[in-house]
């Protein structure tokens, strides 16, 4: 079948599937990868381009980064630092520490346990944030710590990633001195962008503004992919510039223009992206490891509901505010993915272990949602407390 083909295949199919998560209430990620998995090599074999699909995958990932980095909240952080960082910390100590102990059972070196570390760790901030929508709880002190502690994961990565992209690079072994120059030069570029948004963003806003939308939409895909693309020739990886760059433009005036528009190049080219990683699920590559995918979502799910009640006891919350930010939080989605695309699949399965661990915990999340609800409804209380948190 010709490229163009397989792209209105991979379109239809996300569609189709995506109005099946729709009717059903369900997260539309998991979605899109099982039309990935149905559609390509996995099982009919119709879409198999893998050169096409996955540049607009690279692009979703741009753009999935971008709206993470345009939506990012230091300030929120720092108003809460108190709360959200004991949050975060409990968070990031408990499910890493846990990630990374499962990489040393499997059998993995210090470097690749690190990489699970950060797979189980990672909890989706696109699946989190249209569940608290669905569940009207953005605004409720819970939703609101929830949010914070998506901030500090998302700092985490921000850190996580410049660390695996410049170590990732070290193919023929770590060499001190060009692993810290990788390191040097991906954080002047980051803080670069920041600092141009922060003292120019009057000069981004005139670039980027025409009275054309046709024009203003040109301009804002032409900055997003020079500045991503000068990323990668220093050295830092498409989602790292992208994230930053969002965090940049995001000091401007032109915020709302700016963020219809990102919001629909996320949405099309996000979609994509979880789509090319089922392409690329292969059960027969994971051989010895299926087990062991078994007890990874097992102990992400648990390590996420566990942490949230360590949570709520170390800020002296309710039980049911322990179980709604665990439940809340266990679904892992583009992070996971990220990080197993920038090692790749030589030494271990990475992508298909990723995509079994999403499609595994977004299926716990969401029947973990509907028993409570049943309990909820038969038992007339309610999962949430309306009650300020400090």
């Amino acid at each position: 079948m010709s490229i163009y083909g397989q792209v209105a295949i991979a379109f239809v199919s996300l569609a189709l599937f995506g109005r099946i998560a729709e009717k059903t209430e369900s997260f539309y990620p998991p979605f899109y990868i099982l039309a990935g998995i149905l559609m390509g090599p996995p099982i009919l074999n119709i879409v198999v381009d893998h050169e096409v699909i996955g540049l607009f995958s690279e692009i979703g990932v741009v753009f999935l980064l971008f709206y993470l980095g345009f939506e990012f909240s230091l300030q929120t952080l720092l108003e809460r630092k108190k709360t959200l960082i004991i949050a975060g910390m409990i968070d990031f100590f408990f499910n890493f520490s846990i990630g990374f102990l499962l990489g040393q059972l499997i059998g993995l070196d210090i470097f690749y346990s690190f990489v699970i570390a950060g797979i189980i760790y990672m909890s989706s901030s696109g699946i989190i944030t249209k569940t608290l929508i669905q569940l009207n709880s953005v605004k409720d002190p819970e939703g609101e710590l929830v949010m914070g502690i998506m901030i500090f994961e998302d700092l985490v990565m921000v850190i996580y990633l410049v660390l695996i992209s410049a170590m990732a690079n070290q193919a023929n072994g770590f060499n001190m001195i060009s692993l810290g120059i990788d390191l040097g030069m991906a954080i002047i570029f980051c803080v670069l962008l920041v600092f141009i948004g922060v003292k120019f963003h009057t000069q981004i806003d005139w670039f980027i503004h025409s009275t054309s939308k046709e024009i203003m939409l040109l301009n804002f895909l032409g900055l997003v992919f020079a500045v991503t693309y000068i990323g990668i020739q220093l050295g830092v990886s498409e989602a790292l510039g992208a994230f930053f760059l969002g965090v940049a433009v995001s000091q401007g005036k032109s915020r709302e223009k700016v963020e219809r528009t990102a919001l629909k190049f996320r949405d099309i080219f996000g979609s994509i992206f979880f789509f090319y990683f089922g392409m690329q699920l292969n059960l027969q590559g994971l051989g010895n490891y299926v087990g062991w995918v078994t007890i990874a979502i097992i102990f992400a799910s648990l390590g996420k509901l566990l942490g949230g009640q360590l949570i709520r006891k170390a800020l002296g919350c309710s039980k049911n505010k322990g179980v709604f930010i665990g439940l809340v939080t266990v679904s892992r989605g583009e992070f996971s993915l990220l990080i197993s695309g920038i090692v790749g699949s030589q030494v271990f399965p990475f992508q298909s272990f990723s995509v079994i661990l999403i499609l595994g915990t977004a299926f716990i999340s969401t029947i973990g949602f509907r028993v409570l609800e049943y309990l909820c409804t038969r038992n007339k209380m309610c999962l949430l407390e309306k009650k300020p948190m400090d």
